[in-house]
């Protein structure tokens, strides 16, 4: 009977300690979400003013200081910039993850993470910055360290 007991426990224990050491490596931290919300807030106010000029000028900013593709597209997966997307960008699109979901090791080269707009369906979406990424392998300033 302490046998099974301890089996049990075991297993418990384990399943809880995978869970939750998945979660921290695959998952963006709050500070990386915080600062994807800011980007998709001022890619928009960049739409909202200046139309695709702005968003072509914003996007050239970020990529200044920030690694990985940008792509500002609309919920038809067209681009706001005024630039065609590359059959590359088009096809990350189809592999999209939002900000609460897990990031994948796997597919580090060409995993797209998104961020809607504050006030609409459009959304920013960029190949998974080594630097807000949160993996053993990449870890960043925003991070969640493993």
């Amino acid at each position: 009977m302490l046998l099974m007991v301890t089996a049990v426990c075991t297993v418990t224990l384990s399943d809880w300690l995978n869970r939750t050491l998945s979660n921290r490596a695959l998952l963006l931290s709050d500070e990386a979400k915080t600062v994807m919300r800011g980007y998709a807030a001022d890619a928009e106010q960049a739409w909202l003013k200046e139309g695709a000029p702005g968003v072509a000028a914003w996007i050239a900013a970020v990529a200044e200081h920030e690694p990985g593709d940008i792509m500002v597209v609309s919920q038809h997966d067209q681009s706001l910039s005024g630039m065609p997307l590359t059959e590359t960008e088009r096809d990350g699109l189809r592999f999209q993850r939002g900000l609460e979901w897990r990031m994948s090791f796997r597919l580090a080269p060409c995993l797209i993470s998104v961020c809607l707009f504050p006030s609409d369906r459009n959304r920013v979406a960029w190949s998974c910055s080594y630097r807000l990424a949160s993996c053993p392998l990449r870890t960043g300033r925003y991070g969640s360290p493993c």
